[in-house]
Parts: C-alpha cells; sequence; structure tokens
C-alpha cells in the first residue's frame, strides 16, 4: 500500500468534495447550512494556513490543517476531513497525527474548533490527539462540541 501526504491543492479539495465521509458532510452541511460541499470546502482552503492532503494508493483520504482565527494571531481552528479510504489507513494515520496536530501548534499555540457529536470517528481521533472536550453548542439544532488543546510551555 503507498501512502503520501503532500502540500493541499484545489484539486485535492475537489476530489475530497466528492468522496467525503458521510459524517463530515453532515457535519458541514450543519454547521454551515449549506449543501454545496465543494464550494464550501473551497472557501475554507482558500482560508487555511496549513493545509495537507494524504492518500492512499493515489486516492485521496483525507485532508487536514489549521485556520488563523480572525480575532486572535495565537489561535488556530484544526480541522479533519476524510474519505472512507481513512480506514485503510487508521494505524499508520494514528501513530504520525499527533506530530501533525504538534506542528499545528508550533504555528498556533492554542488549537479550537468545534465537532459535531455525531462524528463519532473523529470524536475518538481528537481524544487520541489530547484535545479536551470544553463545551457544547448548537448548530442548526444539532449538538457540537468545542475542542481545545493549549501548547504546553
Amino acid at each position: 500500500m503507498k501512502i503520501e501526504e503532500i502540500d493541499t491543492t484545489s484539486k485535492h479539495i475537489k476530489l475530497l468534495s466528492k468522496d467525503l465521509r458521510k459524517p463530515d458532510e453532515d457535519e458541514l452541511v450543519t454547521k454551515t447550512g449549506t449543501t454545496n460541499i465543494q464550494k464550501t470546502l473551497l472557501t475554507g482552503f482558500a482560508m487555511t494556513d496549513y493545509c495537507r492532503s494524504f492518500f492512499v494508493d493515489d486516492k485521496i483520504a483525507g485532508v487536514y490543517g489549521v485556520v488563523a482565527s480572525l480575532d486572535d494571531k495565537n489561535i488556530g481552528s484544526p480541522f479533519l476531513l476524510c474519505t472512507p479510504k481513512i480506514k485503510n489507513i487508521k494505524i499508520k494515520f494514528l501513530r504520525e497525527c499527533k506530530d501533525r496536530v504538534e506542528e499545528m501548534s508550533d504555528r498556533f499555540p492554542v488549537l479550537f474548533n468545534y465537532i459535531d457529536s455525531r462524528n463519532k470517528l473523529h470524536l475518538t481521533w481528537l481524544k487520541w490527539c489530547g484535545f479536551k472536550i470544553i463545551n457544547e453548542k448548537t448548530f442548526n439544532d444539532v449538538l457540537f462540541y468545542g475542542f481545545l488543546k493549549e501548547k504546553k510551555k
């Protein structure tokens, strides 16, 4: 199995939008209120400060990155969006993801965002990476959890 990780391009975002995991798609639709996934992802991609794509056997498995807060240059909003192919590399992905989160923390000492409470795979990933669930918020009648990770000084 060939695994590759590279800087994200708009082409990768378009590929991702065509094969997004259902829970990731549901989260995007609920949080943004729009069903145009590709447009939503391209708009978000344009705002990223750090964005990487990973592939399994030349097929996109996911995109992760971080977007700077408009209010505070020390805060970034991390994200992870996957296709069903993530299951093909889950062990390798888990082994390496803490280093990737650390790279995000080097850019932004405070990482904070919200996750759909229905997205069980990503909730497990967040806990594995050391994020804390700190609050709850409702978007379009769906419960989301705020998650936080602060860089140790």
